[in-house]
């Protein structure tokens, strides 16, 4: 998978949260998932309650940031670093955009996380 530093990490991240995060990186992209992969699950999780289908997913982000409920889940150094994945799709209904941890995302086996998500839907309407 492929992730990134944000814009302006100098000001977020400490010297040695910087270096946790560079190494959060490096392993993630030893991992043969894509954002787009674990996006899908986001997406899915968004649309479980209102009866939607993807059609297609447009745009994908994977960005390194922090989580107060994450500790050292990617590794005994990383303390409260995760990662943020944002998509954008188009649904049967309209589009959804969705943000969410990946550390929440890979509690996929039948626990909600949609509460700690960003959603947004928008539905076309016709006149």
């Amino acid at each position: 998978m492929k992730a990134s530093l944000p814009n302006d990490y100098k000001k977020i991240f400490t010297i040695e949260e910087v270096t946790a995060a560079k190494q959060i990186i490096a392993e993630l992209k030893e991992d043969e998932s894509s954002a787009a992969d674990m996006a899908t699950y986001a997406i899915h999780e968004a649309l479980t309650d209102r009866n939607d289908f993807i059609n297609k997913i447009f745009e994908v982000s994977a960005v390194v940031t922090t989580n107060i409920r994450a500790w050292n889940s990617y590794n005994d150094n990383s303390g409260h670093l995760d990662v943020w994945i944002e998509a954008t799709a188009s649904t049967e209904k309209g589009f959804v955009t969705v943000g969410a941890y990946l550390t929440d995302i890979w509690k996929t086996g039948g626990e909600r996380y949609s509460e700690y998500m960003y959603i947004r839907y928008f539905e076309e309407v016709k006149r």
